[in-house]
């Protein structure tokens, strides 16, 4: 089938065609062969080099690289507490090219704090949690934890033997019921209600005990209202002690 339709084509069609396959063919061999050298001074021996993120090997200090950004970071794998690194983008907009570039290495600090797990922020940017190492290029460092008041520092201030202390956030103290002013007034209160009560139930059987000698319809009537005024007492004196009670045993 298609090589009737190759047969059918007309002489442009099969030109263009042929013209198409021949620079794809063409661009792709270029790619796959475009070839570049990076070479990188004063690496020293004991130093990690990374390309794009991925760890290389160099060798003899040059390493072949294709077109294109490509991200450079270099780090010093000694054990020393200043490790120094070095970051830098190069870019071969072209094939067989050759750079050069010079490992100067800008120093680290390990910042820690007391607590841990504090967030780090350097010149605005969160860079990440304690124990870290991080540029001394930095001019200003943020540490900041929850419950914990934000802690501003420089370079300078950077200890790798004294661990930057937080200070705790001062959190107000909560009062006792017994010491606040509704304890009083509701206690207070309860007082009053019972008295009360009591006064006007002692009158009501007063006049009840008169009544009872007289026979007289007031003195009955009499009781009726105080017993009726001790009652409206007595239900205000248990709500009052219900509510002191509630505060006493959940605030």
């Amino acid at each position: 089938m298609t090589k009737e339709i190759w047969l059918h084509m007309n002489l442009y069609n099969k030109i263009l065609i042929m013209f198409v396959f021949t620079f794809l063919t063409k661009s792709f061999s270029q790619s796959a062969e475009c070839k570049n050298v990076l070479s990188i001074e004063n690496l020293n021996t004991g130093s990690v080099v990374y390309i794009n993120n991925n760890k290389v090997k160099f060798s003899n200090g040059k390493i072949v690289l294709g077109s294109g950004k490509h991200l450079i970071k270099i780090v010093d794998d000694s054990l020393a507490w200043n490790k120094q690194e070095f970051i830098s983008m190069v870019e071969f907009d072209s094939c067989n090219q050759s750079k050069r570039i010079s490992f100067t290495p800008t120093p680290t600090k390990i910042i820690r704090s007391y607590p841990g797990n504090a967030l780090v922020i350097g010149d605005g940017n969160e860079i990440g949690y304690t124990p870290l190492r991080i540029s001394a290029n930095y001019k200003s460092i943020i540490l900041k934890k929850e419950n914990y008041e934000d802690k501003f520092l420089s370079p300078n201030d950077i200890n790798v033997n004294k661990p930057v202390k937080l200070v705790r956030l001062k959190v107000e103290e909560q009062t006792e019921f017994i010491h606040k002013p509704l304890f009083k007034i509701l206690l207070g209160s309860l007082v009053t209600l019972g008295a009360v009560t009591a006064y006007f139930k002692i009158k009501a059987d007063n006049k009840f005990d008169e009544y009872k000698k007289t026979k007289d319809q007031s003195f009955l009537d009499d009781t009726d209202k105080y017993d009726l005024i001790s009652g409206i007492t007595l239900g205000v004196m248990e709500i009052n002690f219900g509510a002191l009670l509630y505060y006493l045993l959940f605030d």
